[in-house]
């Protein structure tokens, strides 16, 4: 993702509040919290149609918006299954570095309101993997293979539930 996508923004303004931050205070090099906050949303649709139109199967997409992971993957797995993120293949932003410095509550909370830096899920068969990747780095979409659909009927992340 780009940022914050237009989600959180009520948690975001309670954490800049309470830290005594101000909008123009720079946080990232040459950044400001307000500029870092007005960052534009990706927009994903010529990514999706690219993809959609390679030929792989694919088994699902899940945007990332409010709800975070916990409940949007939901929504496109199948009844029974879950699926297990790990948190250590998500490359961190510095916007969401920032504020999990602010941030004194659970990590799942996070993941609960924000993507985290994940704006797009794509699932895909297990053994469409490396054709998947090789069509990417065609295509020039960055993308990271981030987790895998489980039966243990919940989404997990790593070092937050397991």
């Amino acid at each position: 993702s780009t940022g914050f996508h237009s989600n959180g923004y009520s948690l975001l303004r309670k954490l800049i509040k309470e830290s005594g931050y101000s909008f123009d205070d720079e946080v990232i090099k040459g950044t400001s919290i307000g500029e870092m906050l007005l960052e534009p949303t990706k927009i994903y649709v010529k990514d999706v149609m690219e993809i959609l139109d390679s030929g792989i199967n694919i088994k699902g997409l899940a945007h990332i918006t409010g709800g975070g992971f916990y409940e949007n993957i939901p929504r496109i797995l199948p009844s029974g299954t879950g699926a297990d993120i790990y948190r250590e293949k998500i490359p961190e932003l510095k916007c969401y570095e920032f504020i999990k410095n602010l941030y004194s509550g659970e990590d799942r909370e996070l993941y609960r309101v924000f993507n985290m830096g994940i704006g797009m899920i794509v699932v895909i068969d297990y053994t469409d993997t490396e054709g998947f990747k090789q069509f990417l780095k065609k295509a020039q979409i960055t993308a990271y293979e981030i987790g895998k659909i489980t039966a243990n009927k919940e989404v997990r992340i790593s070092g937050v539930d397991f």
